[in-house]
C-alpha cells in the first residue's frame, strides 16, 4: 500500500491515490472470493482474514479525516476470477486486472470499473538491457559456503556500508544455506547471515543485493560450475571475508575471471602466493573494505561505462503511467491539470503499483496485510 499520488504541480498533498495489492484488499474489505471446499480446508485463514477485515475498517473510521476519506483507492487485483470482481465503493474506485476480467466488470456494472493493466504492463521493454553480457558487470560478487570462518556477517555489513554511499551497488552472494535439516548454528557453521541479511536490505535493496541459495545437502554443487564462472566472469571486485583458509581455490577462480580481489589482511598460508598485484587488495575492518570497493568501482567504471548511453528511467513504461492517468481523468477521479508522478513508479515491474516502506521486512513483500501495519500507515499519515 502506498499514498502514490499526492503532488501537483505546487507539490500539494490534498489528493492522494491509494494503491492496494490484492492481499492488501481481502484483508480491508473482507470480500474473500472462495469456493465453500476452500473455506472449509482453509478455515483458519479464511477466520482471520474476515477479523482483520473488521479490524482495519474500524482502524479507519478511527482516523476519519480529510486525507483519507478523500482518497482515491485503486485495486490492483492482478488475477483472473470466475466470478465478477465485487464493486465496493467505499474502498474501490478503479481494479486493474486482465483484458477478460475486466470486459466482464464493465458489462456487470454498466461503467468503466476496472482497466486491462497488469502489472507487467509497467514494464518496458528494455528494462533488462542493462544486463546484457556486453554492458553489465555485477560490481560485487562472493562465492562461499556458510561456514563461521568465511565470515559472511562481515561481507554484509560491508555490502551495506557501500550501498549507503552508492545506492546503484549490484552485488550477487552465492552461498549455501541451511534447509529444513539445517536450520541451526553449528560449532562450524552459522545461520546468522540469513537474519542479518534481512535486517539490512530491505526488499527494494533485496533486488540489487542478491542472495542466491544453494541447497546446504549439496554445497555449491547446487549451480553447475559454469554457472559459478559465468557469475564471476560477469562482476568486478570479489570480497574475500575469509580468517582461515588451506588454499582458497576461488581466490584463483577470481583472478581468471579478471575480477578485482579484495581480501581479508594476514590471512595464514599460500592462498595469496600467487595473485596478480594490479588485482588484488586487503582491508583490516569493514570501514576499510568499503572504502576500497568505492574507489575500484569508480576508477572501473570510468573506464568501461564512460560513454554508455543509460536510459534514466529504464524501469519504467510511461506509456503505461499515461494510460492509467487518462482513465482517472475520465471516471473524473484526478483533476485534468494534475499528472502521475513517474518516480513513484520506477520500480513498478518488480511490484505494482507501489509498497510503502513502512518497515523493513523479513517477508517478500511490504504489503500493509494486518491491523497492526495499517495503523502505522495511517500515523504516517496524520504526521
Amino acid at each position: 500500500m502506498k499514498l502514490i499520488y499526492s503532488r501537483d504541480s505546487n507539490k500539494n498533498k490534498s489528493l492522494p491515490i491509494l494503491f492496494l495489492t490484492h492481499k492488501e484488499y481481502l484483508s480491508i474489505t473482507g470480500e474473500i472470493k472462495w469456493k465453500k471446499i476452500r473455506k472449509l480446508i482453509f478455515f483458519h485463514e479464511f477466520l482471520k482474514l474476515k477479523i482483520f477485515s473488521l479490524l482495519n475498517q474500524l482502524l479507519i473510521k478511527t482516523f476519519n479525516n480529510k486525507s483519507i476519506i478523500n482518497s482515491i483507492k485503486i485495486v490492483h487485483w492482478g488475477v483472473t476470477l470466475d466470478e465478477p470482481i465485487p464493486y465496493i465503493k467505499r474502498y474501490s474506485d478503479v481494479h486493474l486486472l486482465d483484458k477478460k476480467s475486466s470486459q466482464k466488470a464493465n458489462k456487470l456494472y454498466g461503467f468503466p470499473l476496472a482497466l486491462s493493466m497488469t502489472s507487467k504492463d509497467f514494464e518496458p521493454e528494455n528494462s533488462f538491457l542493462e544486463f546484457y553480457e556486453d554492458s553489465f558487470k555485477w560490481d560485487l560478487i562472493t562465492v562461499s559456503h556458510n561456514s563461521r570462518r568465511k565470515c559472511l556477517d562481515d561481507c554484509l555489513y560491508i555490502i551495506r556500508k557501500v550501498l549507503d554511499k552508492k545506492p546503484d551497488l549490484k552485488s550477487l552472494l552465492i552461498i549455501n544455506t541451511p534447509s529444513k535439516s539445517y536450520r541451526k548454528n553449528t560449532f562450524s557453521s552459522s545461520v546468522n547471515f540469513l537474519k542479518i541479511y534481512d535486517e539490512l536490505f530491505n526488499y527494494k535493496e533485496r533486488q540489487q543485493i542478491v542472495l542466491i541459495r544453494i541447497s546446504d545437502e549439496m554445497g555449491l554443487e547446487g549451480v553447475s560450475p559454469s554457472f559459478i564462472k559465468w557469475s564471476m566472469f560477469n562482476s568486478k571486485i570479489f570480497l574475500f571475508a575469509s580468517k582461515k583458509e588451506g588454499s582458497a581455490k576461488v581466490l584463483t577462480e577470481a583472478q581468471n575471471s579478471n575480477c578485482k580481489i579484495l581480501a581479508r589482511k594476514g590471512l595464514k598460508g599460500g592462498s595469496y602466493d600467487n595473485l596478480k598485484k594490479s588485482l588484488f587488495f586487503t582491508w583490516s575492518k569493514p570501514e576499510e573494505a568499503a572504502s576500497k570497493i568505492l574507489k575500484i568501482l569508480k576508477k572501473t567504471n570510468s573506464i568501461k561505462i564512460r560513454n554508455r548511453n543509460r536510459n534514466k528511467y529504464r524501469y519504467i513504461n510511461i506509456f503505461s503511467i499515461k494510460k492509467l492517468e487518462k482513465f482517472l481523468k475520465e471516471r473524473n477521479l484526478m483533476p485534468n491539470d494534475h499528472t502521475l508522478y513517474r518516480g513513484d513508479f520506477e520500480f513498478a515491474n518488480r511490484w505494482l503499483p507501489a509498497h510503502l516502506e513502512v518497515r523493513k521486512s523479513r517477508g517478500v513483500t511490504s504489503d500493509i496485510d494486518n491491523p497492526i501495519k495499517l495503523w502505522s500507515y495511517l500515523r504516517s499519515l496524520k504526521n
